[in-house]
């Protein structure tokens, strides 16, 4: 399997001060790179990350005793630097059973991760003030072939609201509701769940969406709207249809810092 590339975005805020630097992971759907992940794990130590983001889709849902590449890769992961994960369609999918998903969550917990389902923690890193929150997307907003909607106000009552003193990292897994997250508030989205849109054409927009139709508006990339940031990663791996078109798996490398 080829090695994931690496993809580095700057992010500037006025709420940062000392220098960050975060790695972004998600959609790894149990894919594997050299033993036991090495290869992608040396990737990301080469980042050097103080902190790390995981938007979820680790594991395939259909096949729930598969969960072992997904449960050493983030416990490995988290003896790198602290990981937040919110959960992606995945693991909150039917084909996993209540004490299936409950297993896998206490395995995460046991491990140090820092499970991020509807509710947020305060992070002081580096004399910044991080407030990062984990929502959990309902499963009937997956559906395909639908335009689905979920308000800031529906947002807002799954994990309230952001503190305006503090940088508010939301970890979404699903990139089609980016203007309720800008709306919502906060400085810094992280996405996944589109896999790039499979093909990406020579502007670097996604051709497909998972709900079946062209060209979605934020399905791959850095996004920015009224000083507040989203970033859609294209993953770490695939699922059902393994396909890709100038579009491959990556590892984002954040740079958070203040306006010069």
């Amino acid at each position: 399997m080829d090695e994931p590339i690496i993809r580095k975005y700057l992010i500037e805020s006025v709420r940062i001060d000392e220098e960050i630097s975060a790695v972004l992971v998600g959609d790894l759907h149990n894919c594997v790179y050299g033993s036991d992940n090495d290869v992608l794990l040396d990737r990301i130590r080469d980042c050097h990350p103080d902190v790390i983001f995981c938007t979820g889709d680790m594991i395939v849902a259909k096949h729930p005793e598969q969960t072992e590449t997904a449960r050493s890769f983030m416990e490995r992961l988290a003896g790198i630097a602290p990981v937040y994960y919110a959960n992606g369609n995945h693991e909150m999918s039917f084909h996993l059973s209540e004490a299936e998903r409950a297993d896998y969550f206490s395995f995460l917990l046991s491990s140090g991760i820092h499970m991020l389902r509807n509710r947020h923690e305060t992070l002081l890193l580096k004399g910044n003030r991080l407030q990062i929150y984990g929502l959990e997307i309902p499963s009937s907003l997956y559906k395909k072939f639908r335009i689905p909607r979920f308000s800031r106000e529906e947002i807002a009552s799954r994990i309230g609201n952001p503190e305006d003193d503090h940088f508010c990292i939301l970890l979404a897994h699903n990139p089609i509701f980016v203007p309720s997250y800008f709306s919502w508030g906060a400085d810094l989205t992280l996405c996944g769940h589109n896999h790039g849109g499979m093909i990406r054409l020579p502007s670097g927009r996604s051709l497909l969406s998972p709900y079946g139709y062209p060209l979605p508006r934020f399905g791959y990339g850095k996004f920015f709207r009224d000083g507040k940031y989203a970033v859609v990663t294209s993953g770490l791996g695939d699922h059902a249809i393994p396909f890709r078109i100038n579009n491959p798996k990556e590892i984002v490398h954040l740079i958070l810092k203040g306006l010069s």
